[in-house]
C-alpha cells in the first residue's frame, strides 16, 4: 500500500476513537490492535496485541484506552459508520491483516 492509502485507512479509524475522559499519562496510552478485514471493509477480528496484554490487566488507563480503541474499530467497519470505504480491491493481500496504532498525540489538532 502506498502511504496515502495507508493514512486514509487509519484515518477511517481515528475518526472514531474517543479517548476517555479523564486519562492519565495520555502520551503514554498507545494502543496496538491486530485487525482483520473482509474484501467488503467489514471486521473479522480485532485483538490487542499479545505484549500489551499485561498491561491491558494492570493498568486500568491503559485498559479504558484500549477498549476505546476496539470499540472504534468495530464502529468503523459496522453500519452505519462502517463499512470501511475506498479500500483497493486489488491489493487486499495487505490490507485484510493490519496492525493499527491508536495513539492520542494524533487526536490533537
Amino acid at each position: 500500500l502506498s502511504i496515502s492509502e495507508k493514512d486514509a485507512i487509519r484515518n477511517q479509524f481515528i475518526k472514531c476513537w474517543r479517548m476517555p475522559a479523564g486519562s492519565k499519562d495520555v502520551e503514554n496510552l498507545i494502543v496496538r490492535l491486530l485487525v482483520q478485514l473482509n474484501p467488503d471493509g467489514t471486521l473479522i477480528t480485532s485483538e490487542l496485541a499479545t505484549d500489551q496484554l499485561g498491561r491491558y490487566s494492570s493498568d486500568p488507563f491503559f485498559r479504558a484506552a484500549a477498549d476505546a480503541a476496539k470499540r472504534a474499530v468495530v464502529q468503523c467497519t459496522q453500519p452505519p459508520l462502517g463499512p470501511l470505504q475506498n479500500l483497493p480491491a486489488d491489493k487486499y493481500g495487505s490490507w485484510r491483516s493490519m496492525e493499527l496504532n491508536f495513539d492520542p498525540s494524533q487526536l490533537l489538532y
